[in-house]
């Protein structure tokens, strides 16, 4: 429902005369407005009507899912780009607003010897870009359930990890779980550094056994379109001062933007002078056996999880309590 509400909202912001139409030819986009996933056509959309132009190998799937109270489904006999002209031609279009951001100076090329007389102008990125910044429900769900194939795979590395894996073990191990628990795929190229190479925020994997110090991971599920992203960084080996200095300084200011962070404030780029970091640590502990340690829920993607991993025993996962609770787990030693 919310594609017809999208393209609804496009035309009324776009066209005023029913001469004009938006034509769109990004990937993405095109995908947002008719949700059909392909790579090799246009949706054309004008005063009072819609088309999705799309080639042989994709026209079965078209018209199976594509709504047909919203476009009609045209699959050009020849080329694309001639189509699209006859197709302009017979709307009267003389006006045709373009993705500016997406269309390269060879396509604007190839696009006006093809619909000749029409007036291409650019405005429909900006358009684009502020009607899909408000998600609707619908979307905010499958944003959700990427999320949710990604907290699972995070919590599955935790039981994968000991220092004899390599970088790219881990990055594969966490690929194939996404997408074996309903991903479509990733949503970028998974990271996952360690030791000196951790420092490097998109670091690639490498062909090594995890060093000690800090392992890094980056990752995120591709799911209908939608995609999450989230980071974890974790200690391999035991976590010293400078990695629990490391940690405080992460918390504390991420507890403040967290406690900043409020509907209608003004980004703030700057610390004020009068802010204090000062927060209380959050508890590093660990028991007799050296189980993980876990960062607290409040920390999101960015967040630093120290923990401690045995050589020989895969990870499990420990929540961190509150900086003002008391540790309780059975035979915990409070790490100052």
């Amino acid at each position: 429902m919310y594609k017809r509400v999208a393209v609804k909202a496009l035309r009324g912001a776009l066209i005023k005369d029913k001469n004009e139409g938006i034509l769109i030819s990004s990937h993405i986009n095109q995908r947002y407005f008719s949700g059909l996933d392909y790579t090799d056509g246009y949706v054309l959309i004008l005063a009072e009507k819609a088309y999705l132009l799309a080639d042989f190998r994709y026209i079965e799937v078209a018209r199976a899912t594509v709504d047909g109270e919203v476009f009609e489904v045209v699959m050009p006999e020849g080329r694309m780009l001639t189509e699209l002209g006859v197709l302009c031609a017979a709307e009267g279009i003389t006006k045709l607003y373009v993705e500016e951001e997406t269309v390269s100076l060879a396509d604007n090329s190839r696009l006006s010897e093809a619909i000749g007389g029409v007036e291409i102008v650019g405005g429909a990125s900006a358009e684009i870009e502020k009607l899909r910044a408000i998600k609707s429900q619908a979307e905010l769900d499958k944003i959700a359930a990427a999320q949710r194939i990604t907290d699972a795979a995070f919590e599955h590395i935790l039981g994968f990890i000991t220092p004899e894996r390599t970088e790219k073990e881990v990055a594969l191990e966490l690929e194939f779980f996404m997408r074996s628990h309903g991903a479509d795929g990733i949503a970028f190229e998974t990271i996952a550094v360690s030791g000196s190479a951790s420092s490097m925020p998109h670091g690639v994997p490498r062909d090594v056994k995890l060093e000690r110090g800090f392992l890094t991971m980056d990752f995120g599920a591709f799911l209908d379109g939608y995609c999450s992203d989230m980071t974890r960084t974790v200690v391999i080996g035991k976590a010293d001062a400078d990695i629990r200095r490391l940690y405080d300084t992460v918390l504390a200011a991420q507890t403040a933007a967290l406690e900043y962070i409020a509907e209608g404030r003004e980004p703030m780029r700057r610390r004020p002078a009068s802010t204090s970091l000062s927060w209380p640590r959050a508890p590093l502990s660990c028991n007799s056996r050296v189980k993980p340690l876990v960062m607290p829920r409040a920390m999101m993607a960015g967040g630093i999880a120290p923990m401690t991993i045995p050589s020989s025993t895969p990870l499990k996962r420990r929540r961190m309590r509150p900086a003002t609770e008391a540790a309780s787990v059975p035979g915990a030693v409070r790490k100052a």
